[in-house]
């Protein structure tokens, strides 16, 4: 065999296209046979890893295919640096043949060197082989090979992909990674780092409630809440309420949610932990956004919540926790006097104590994020004597600051 091996590396070089691709293509169908235990001569071993290296960067494309899928069996995984390994993912991500790009992504081994090559395919202009990367990534890789962000944005680019096949594959993607999780959509959110991608998870959730059938039971233990469960919660009721006629949102929601007065224990229960704060705050803000999908018609409970938020709005400086919070005043009082009377109110007591207090830029961009809020959504007009007191007082003061930050939120209002 090595006296045959020799003379077809030698018709690798001939000048015509015809011999070169018919002499890859038979050491094609040689170098698949090869096993750990296959000897050559070292220098025909030598001279037929320079032959196809040449070959792959041929200028005939079927001339490249065959050579790649006669170089691909003799690459070696284990060592980045290895001359095929090298050879065979240059063609893969610059080859201008989708065939050979396609023939090398179905070829090329899976390693920690070559997983960032394989998913890197999952935006190749060629919709045939976007698909082929997620048929591989499905087929050869778990999860906890890839980042959480790789993850999020191999996903996320699969299910926004205009070609409707490549979408498909996807979606088989996350149903194959789901599974490896037991189908435990919290243990799936593990590997997404959702407070770092929580607005590129939403999606992604929201396409596995589209084939994945969710049981009320799985919310019950509130002792489980961490920020992969509260997502979960949060997303799941959001989709309920795009997809369901309200008839059943209202079963639903009485099954999956506590009552108010439970979900403010749970509040406030997470805002007083010793979560780092990241954590702490991210499952706040899911079970804020629980609130606005409750039943407030329970006078006491609609009275605890109402102090909850009133509290929350006092002592926050976190932007996004006190835009929750109004929100859910929002939802609770239909009349624009009666929540934005309360807001007002907590606005002039943050500002009365602005200078008393030892973090002075915190509070007053706390202040000012407030006051935006409010003049998003207050029905009051700009002459009314206290929107001329808070123009006066908090808004112009509040641009012409010399702090950044604040004359920032100032200019905004």
């Amino acid at each position: 065999m090595e006296c045959f091996v020799g003379y077809l590396v030698q018709l690798c070089c001939a000048k015509d296209r015809t011999v070169r691709f018919r002499a890859c293509q038979m050491l094609a169908g040689i170098t698949t046979t090869f096993t750990q235990d296959t000897q050559l001569d070292e220098m025909i071993q030598e001279e037929l890893f320079e032959r196809l290296h040449e070959r792959v960067r041929d200028k005939v494309a079927k001339v490249r295919l065959m050579a790649s899928k006669a170089l691909a069996p003799l690459q070696d995984t284990s060592d980045p640096d290895d001359p095929a390994l090298v050879s065979l993912l240059n063609a893969m991500s610059k080859d201008p043949s989708s065939e050979v790009r396609k023939c090398i992504l179905n070829r090329i081994g899976v390693s920690s060197s070559t997983i960032s090559d394989i998913w890197a395919r999952c935006t190749d202009i060629d919709p045939s082989i976007r698909k082929k990367s997620y048929v591989v990534l499905r087929e050869k890789i778990s999860m906890d090979k890839i980042t959480p962000n790789k993850i999020v944005f191999i996903i996320n680019t699969g299910l926004s992909d205009l070609d409707g096949s490549v979408k498909s594959e996807c979606i088989e993607l996350i149903k194959v990674w789901l599974k490896s999780q037991s189908n435990d959509v919290v243990k799936f959110l593990k590997y997404l780092n959702v407070v770092e991608n929580e607005l590129v998870v939403t999606p992604i959730l929201k396409t596995i409630f589209q084939f994945k059938k969710i049981e009320n039971s799985e919310f019950i233990n509130s002792d489980e809440i961490n920020c992969e469960f509260s997502l979960f919660w949060r997303v799941y009721c959001e989709w309920i309420v795009e997809t369901k006629p309200f008839t059943e949102q209202d079963e639903i929601f009485q099954d999956i949610l506590p009552d108010m007065m439970n979900l403010c224990e749970l509040i406030s229960k997470f805002r007083e932990s010793q979560e780092l704060d990241s954590n702490r705050f991210f499952v706040v803000y899911q079970l804020l956004s629980l609130c606005s999908l409750l039943d407030y018609a329970d006078e006491i409970g609609r009275r605890e919540t109402t102090n909850l938020m009133m509290n929350i709005i006092k002592t926050s400086d976190n932007e996004r926790e006190l835009r929750l919070s109004i929100d859910v005043l929002i939802n609770i009082y239909s009349s624009n006097e009666e929540w934005g009377d309360k807001v007002l109110s907590v606005i002039n007591l943050k500002y009365q104590s602005a200078d008393e207090n030892t973090d002075y830029s915190k509070t007053w961009t706390s202040i000012l994020s407030i006051v935006y809020k409010f003049l998003e959504h207050t029905q009051k007009k700009a002459t009314d004597s206290d929107m001329l007191e808070l123009l006066s007082t908090i808004i112009i003061p509040g641009s012409n600051n010399i702090v950044p930050a604040i004359h920032e939120k100032g200019l905004k209002c």
